[in-house]
């Protein structure tokens, strides 16, 4: 996620541990911190999964 560097700030007040990578007067925000802060991480419904290590590996759950 891209958000402009006032936006950034404000959320770094309320999740101290937000990691930012400034770009000009945007910072990105890593989309795995985004799902795990979600409580994605992990998450399964059906036979889609959000992989348990690693919040951006969608899988198969199947088993297939």
């Amino acid at each position: 996620m891209i958000l402009r560097y006032n936006k950034f700030k404000a959320l770094k007040q309320k999740f101290e541990n937000i990691p930012g990578y400034p770009n000009g007067d945007f910072v990105k925000v890593p989309a795995g911190w985004l799902i795990e802060q979600a409580g994605w991480k992990g998450k399964q419904i059906g036979n889609v999964a959000s992989h348990q290590l690693q919040a951006l590996v969608i899988i198969n759950a199947t088993g297939s």
